[in-house]
Formats: structure tokens, C-alpha cells, sequence
């Protein structure tokens, strides 16, 4: 795969949401995590309807995303996790959890 042609199809991705409406967007965050805050700014854009969960005092999601944050689920799949640039962004949304 060219550079060249992985980066047109990003920039053709990007220049809309990459999720449908019905998808169940879901990202997992910590309070103070820069890598969290970086996919927080850049989501929105991406899938305007995704929800962002604070792990941070619940237990349970504290076993189960603990310190992996960011972790992107997409219809109940994890599909990217830690470092999330919006390359990687645009890649698991178009995915999805299928």
C-alpha cells in the first residue's frame, strides 16, 4: 500500500462522520489522561452521536478498561485502544465492531 493512497483515503474519510447513526460508539477515558484527551477533541468530529464514559470510580469499569485507556468500543467491540490518532480513528469507526 502507497503513502500516497493511504492518505488520499483518509482525507476522503475524514471530510465526514465515519459512523452511521445507529452504531453505539463508546469511549472509555480516565480523568488526566493526555492520550484520552487527544481522542476526546478529535471524536465529535468523527462520530457525533459516540458517548464518553469516565472509568474513573466505577468499579467495574475500572477491572475492565483499567489502565488501557482510551479504549474505542463500537457496537460492544473493542477496536482501538491506547495511542488513537485520527488515522487509527477514522480506520476503526469504518471497521466498526463487526
Amino acid at each position: 500500500m502507497s503513502v500516497g493512497w493511504r492518505a488520499g483515503l483518509l482525507r476522503e474519510l475524514s471530510q465526514s462522520p465515519a459512523t452511521e447513526p445507529n452504531m453505539d460508539v463508546v469511549l472509555y477515558t480516565r480523568r488526566g489522561c493526555h492520550l484520552c484527551e487527544t481522542v476526546e477533541e478529535i471524536l465529535p468530529h468523527h462520530a457525533p452521536h459516540a458517548r464518553i464514559v469516565e472509568v474513573g470510580g466505577d468499579s467495574d469499569l475500572e477491572r475492565e478498561y483499567g489502565q488501557r485507556v482510551p479504549v474505542l468500543v463500537v457496537d460492544g467491540q473493542s477496536v482501538a485502544e491506547g495511542r488513537i490518532d485520527e488515522a487509527t480513528l477514522i480506520i476503526a469507526l469504518a471497521g466498526g465492531g463487526h
